[in-house]
């Protein structure tokens, strides 16, 4: 009876594992080309391609280019990053949800990216974007982009 049950933990175990790992490399070329798009400050490209249509009906793409500029002019171009957390849900009504966090360097300093994405018609798209600055970040130093 011990064996059943370890043995039906660890299939659920590696069914769960193989669920993440797919959804990890689905997200992976997203943040990937909106990262590419960002340092070359192509907002209106991430808005038309990548930005879920739920998003897209709160903000508008002036909103969206100024407010996603903004962080731009304050992070300055990005260097690199660690993925830091992983995190999806799949519900029946709402679809899929994915949120990955990074901390990331950047020309003015580290900080911490999140980035959400929501299925729609079976593809993730980016229902949201946070920067948040870390400690002894600095601003003022000049970009190179």
């Amino acid at each position: 009876m011990h064996f059943l049950r370890a043995s039906l933990f660890l299939f659920v175990f590696v069914i769960t594992g193989c669920g993440v790992t797919e959804r990890l490399e689905e997200v992976k070329p997203l943040i990937e080309d909106f990262q590419a798009l960002y340092n070359a400050r192509s907002f209106s490209a991430i808005y038309d391609d990548m930005v879920h249509p739920e998003l897209k009906a709160d903000i508008g793409i002036e909103t969206f280019n100024k407010n996603v500029s903004d962080i731009r002019n304050l992070t300055g171009e990005r260097i690199s990053g660690n993925r830091t957390g992983f995190n999806w849900k799949s519900m029946a009504r709402e679809g899929t949800i994915v949120v990955v966090t990074f901390e990331t360097k950047f020309i003015n300093g580290l900080g911490h990216e999140t980035f959400t994405f929501k299925s729609v018609e079976g593809k993730l798209k980016l229902l949201g974007y946070n920067f948040q600055a870390s400690e002894g970040f600095n601003a003022n130093q000049a970009d190179s982009a």
